[in-house]
């Protein structure tokens, strides 16, 4: 009959451990990482849909001077967005001079963590101020990066009016 080896004693503890934080109900590493996968986007949307609120309904900047504007966004499409993955969403801004595009992109902004459908999460977004301008309106919304800006698409932006000093 073969002879049964058993554990050093110094690795008992470390066992007793195991067992009793298995037998506890502990999650086990591999559902942390397959929760990974449920954060990030991976394809292109097929439709653009946002509701972003803000406290602030006006703004006033000095040239260049940067702002945290409080936004509370609302995914009110059919897909989770994520800050992550192959293609993720985050929340960023376009410039309107007069009703005229201006060619600056905004800083990003990432969530927080993934929106589900339905559900809504406050983001503090920074904007940068243009130069110059004078009938300044700053439009916040959401893009996918590498496959569209929301506003483009169609979804209406949170669009807040701006005095420069």
């Amino acid at each position: 009959m073969p002879q049964r080896k058993f554990p050093s004693m110094a690795i008992l503890p470390f066992l007793s451990l195991t067992f009793l934080l298995c037998s506890c109900g502990s999650r086990q590493p591999q559902a942390e990482t397959s929760a990974v996968s449920a954060t990030e986007v991976n394809e292109p949307f097929a439709s653009f849909s946002e509701d972003l609120q803000s406290s602030v309904k006006s703004l006033e900047f000095r040239p260049g001077q940067s702002m945290v504007v409080p936004v509370t966004l609302r995914n009110t499409g059919s897909t989770t967005w994520a800050s992550a993955g192959k293609y993720p969403v985050t929340i960023s801004y376009k410039w309107f001079d007069r009703g005229k595009q201006l060619p600056i992109e905004g800083e990003r902004t990432l969530f927080p963590r993934a929106v589900k459908p339905g559900e809504s999460v406050d983001v503090p977004v920074k904007v940068t101020a243009p130069q110059s301008g004078t009938d300044l309106v700053v439009k916040i919304c959401l893009v996918q990066e590498g496959v569209a800006w929301f506003l483009s698409a169609g979804a209406k932006p949170l669009e807040i009016p701006v005095t420069l000093r």
